[in-house]
């Protein structure tokens, strides 16, 4: 699937993929194809990319990015967490600032660390804000685009766990809490695996109705 535009200047420039056999038996835990997060372009009040996925798929990537931008322009990314298919190919945007587990880093290597993610500073029209439960410090993207609120929630959302179909180990109270606030905060969910789709708060997932 080729880069899309899901709304003017918001670019969901590669869908996440995330497929793999659980063995837990002779102290293997998973074997599974590489696997990448989403990746999203969005041209607001600076140019930001919102992970930048796993370094097997590190050409695709450049080469959709490029279709759009020139990598170099790029003025912020933000990683939802710090696992390999979400942060590898950050080093594309090497004049970026870059935010990471509740720090915002500049090219410069000044370091800046804040108390919490809400705390972050951003550009106005993002909120960052924490999604704790797959990672400790996970956090997740809320653009909002005329009138239209989308939420890029890494790994704090994936259908396959929402629907009992994978649970692993990470699902705690904390996790579903996490969940919840994105379903909250959102219109559109774009999830670090997996196609984005609205929300529907009448008919909520199994794991999020209380």
């Amino acid at each position: 699937m080729e880069p899309r535009e899901l709304a003017p200047g918001l670019v969901l420039i590669y869908q996440g993929t995330h497929n793999f056999t659980n063995l837990n038996r002779d102290g293997i835990r998973h074997i599974y194809r590489q696997v990448t997060s989403s990746v999203v372009l969005y041209f607001g009040t600076q140019i930001v990319v919102i992970d930048s996925g796993a370094r097997f798929y590190r050409d695709e990537i450049k080469r959709r990015i490029e279709s759009f931008i020139d990598p170099t322009k790029v003025q912020l990314f933000i990683a939802t967490h710090y696992h390999h298919d979400h942060l590898d190919n950050s080093d594309l945007f090497p004049n970026a600032d870059r935010i990471l587990d509740y720090g915002r880093v500049t090219p410069g290597g000044v370091m800046t660390s804040f108390m919490n993610a809400e705390s972050i500073i951003c550009p106005d029209d993002i909120e960052i804000f924490g999604t704790p439960g797959h990672v400790k410090n996970h956090i997740s993207v809320r653009i909002t685009n005329d009138g239209v609120r989308y939420v890029c929630a890494g790994d704090a959302v994936r259908h396959d766990v929402l629907y009992g179909h994978f649970v692993p180990d990470y699902v705690d109270e904390e996790y579903i809490l996490s969940a919840r606030k994105v379903f909250e905060k959102a219109d559109i969910i774009i999830p670090g695996h997996g196609e984005p789709f609205p929300v529907d708060h009448q008919n909520l997932p199994p794991l999020l109705v209380i």
